[in-house]
């Protein structure tokens, strides 16, 4: 009887053991999808500063029987909110801002006596993450995301938290204006606290590729782009130094459209090859609305006495104002910009100090001549009943609106 007793209790700890290990696979599969999923929308030329985004996607995930994950299949949808706030700065701009994301799943799995087991997960994540885009067209992404999952398999039932980090580099190359390539590479890290006595986790994803795209050109701004990645999971724990890896092809499409200046959608398809673990398909569809003061650079004080630095200061102002004047009515690009005012770059070179230099000692000849003849005319109107300037020669005058042309006008 006591044999019958222990054969029962370690059949019944093998049976636990392996549900809690397969619900441990889907909460694996669960915390990748919300480790790449931070859709903001496209950030560039975006020149208000405050920004609300929100899209909303559905996934389907896939896992092949192997000798360390159970043959299953993960159905999301997938919702995401945000904010973040806009710095604008000299070399580029800054985006600070949080998201909450939610997903609800529905799981379907075997085990490995072929058994088909139903159950629902609900996964709830908030991020804070920051944007830095140079002027340049690099761009730096960093976020920090907590995540919690809530798994009910019917019988079993488990709760896992996630904490992450996340940091991306990009640069964004474009070509005649109508094509643009944009190699970037992504690597995230995080801490799975143990649950149901399974021990801590250590998830590593790495993504490494690039988009190939084309500019949309006339009344509706946006790109369209394709991409391809190698991307990759590792996840350690304290007994193996790799208990689970994954590598996968990851192709993507994808399109901005800028409606006007504070309304953009974005939509976009993805799919997954090879691997034992990857995502069949997944499609979402979102929009970004921007809103608040525009940035523009603060006036330079005027006065009467303006020094070589009060003037460059100046030129710099309104050569800003020009190009966001040019860029709000033409939806120029940064690049286009660049290209088109690159004189504008080169201002503080020896050759451009030197026009500002013979400016200024034109400007104060031309002031000392004009005091010169307000005085002179200051004194013409003091004297003007005698006789004398009643019969002033015709070369005084002509003298005198010549100063006048070259005071306006220059020599």
């Amino acid at each position: 009887m006591r044999k019958v007793i222990t054969c029962c209790a370690l059949c019944f700890c093998s049976s636990f053991g392996i549900e809690a290990r397969a619900m441990q696979d889907h909460t694996f599969n669960l915390f990748s999808l919300h480790a790449n999923a931070l859709s903001v929308g496209d950030l560039r030329t975006n020149r208000l500063k405050h920004g609300i985004w929100a899209n909303v996607g559905y996934t389907k995930q896939s896992s092949d029987h192997t000798s360390f994950l159970q043959q299953s299949e993960i159905r999301s949808v997938l919702a995401q909110a945000g904010y973040d706030y806009a710095f604008h700065m000299k070399s580029g701009q800054s985006f600070l801002g949080f998201a909450l994301d939610y997903s609800h799943s529905w799981i379907d799995s075997k085990d490995y006596e072929e058994e088909l087991k139903s159950g629902v997960a609900n996964t709830l994540a908030l991020a804070l993450y920051h944007v830095y885009m140079h002027q340049s067209n690099l761009y730096i992404r960093s976020s920090f995301k907590y995540a919690l999952s809530l798994q009910d398999m019917g019988r079993d039932s488990m709760r896992s938290h996630l904490l992450m980090g996340n940091l991306e580099l990009g640069y964004r190359a474009n070509f005649a204006r109508l094509f643009f390539f944009q190699p970037l590479v992504g690597v995230s890290g995080g801490w799975i606290p143990s649950s149901l006595n399974l021990g801590e986790y250590y998830p590593l994803w790495v993504r490494a590729g690039g988009y190939l795209g084309i500019n949309f050109l006339g009344n509706l701004k946006g790109d369209l782009a394709f991409g391809g990645f190698l991307d990759s999971d590792f996840f350690w724990d304290s007994a193996h130094m790799i208990a689970r890896k994954n590598l996968r092809l990851l192709l993507t499409l994808g399109s901005n459209m800028h409606i006007n200046q504070h309304f953009r959608l974005f939509i976009g398809g993805k799919m997954e090859f090879f691997g034992s673990s990857r995502v069949d398909y997944g499609v979402n569809v979102g929009m970004r609305f921007m809103f608040g003061r525009k940035y523009t650079q603060k006036a330079p004080i005027q006065g009467n006495q303006r020094t070589l630095k009060d003037v460059q200061r100046e030129m710099l102002y309104q050569s800003d104002l020009s190009r966001q004047r040019v860029q709000e009515r033409t939806h120029l690009k940064p690049d286009e910009l660049q290209s088109r005012y690159q004189m504008q770059d080169r201002r503080d070179s020896p050759y451009v100090q030197d026009d500002l230099k013979y400016a200024k000692r034109q400007r104060l000849i031309r002031e000392s001549s004009r005091w010169i003849d307000t005085k002179i005319n200051e004194q013409n109107y003091q004297n003007r009943n005698l006789p004398a300037l009643q019969h002033r020669d015709l070369g005084d005058i002509k003298a005198y609106y010549q100063r006048e042309l070259e005071r306006k006008y220059g020599k």
